[in-house]
């Protein structure tokens, strides 16, 4: 199956166009699986949690399915659950992931800054700040760690483009996309 740019693997069984389905995925606004999903439907709902993202899907009673990054570290819970299975995958490069702040220069940062990020983009710190002392404040999306940076909660935050446009911050530094690896669950 073809939406648009993307290729979409599905079990033989399960078939749905997903642009009438409901795509339940990890929010606030701003955040690379509220991008992908936009590139499957226009009827998203967002969660601040996958795990909520699958309960909804559990209550509602129109179709719905849930949209996993394949990088979040308990995605297992879906593939090895009692309610949920797979039933398509895609490759879907991520937003442009940047550092970014109120200030407006990578030196202007506080000696031993404090970023928020969500745990699967973290790693890109120690590459932009190498041999840099950090405080690392882990988030459950990076529109949260965006919105952290925002109100000056921590000093910098690793993002996506979108969200750090949202929240009105500085680019720092630019890592670039993600080539990345998504799952779609629905009810058994």
């Amino acid at each position: 199956m073809v939406i648009g740019n993307l290729k979409i693997l599905s079990r033989a069984e399960y078939r749905s166009d997903y642009q009438s389905a409901l795509i339940a995925t990890l929010g606030p606004s701003g955040t690379s699986s509220e991008f992908v999903a936009g590139q499957l439907s226009e009827n998203i709902a967002l969660f601040p949690s996958y795990e909520l993202a699958e309960e909804h899907i559990h209550i509602i009673e129109n179709e719905a399915v849930f949209l996993v990054a394949n990088a979040y570290q308990n995605i297992n819970r879906f593939y090895i659950s009692e309610r949920t299975k797979p039933v398509a995958a895609l490759f879907c490069d991520t937003p442009s992931y940047v550092l970014a702040s109120r200030v407006t220069r990578l030196q202007d940062l506080a000696r031993q800054p404090r970023i928020s990020s969500h745990r699967a983009p973290a790693h890109l710190i120690e590459r932009i700040l190498a041999n840099s002392e950090f405080t690392l404040v882990e988030t459950d999306s990076t529109s949260v760690a965006a919105r952290m940076a925002a109100e000056s909660a921590v000093d910098a935050c690793i993002t996506t483009r979108v969200a750090c446009e949202k929240e009105g911050l500085n680019i720092l530094y630019e890592s670039g996309t993600i080539p990345m690896l998504w799952t779609i669950f629905s009810r058994k």
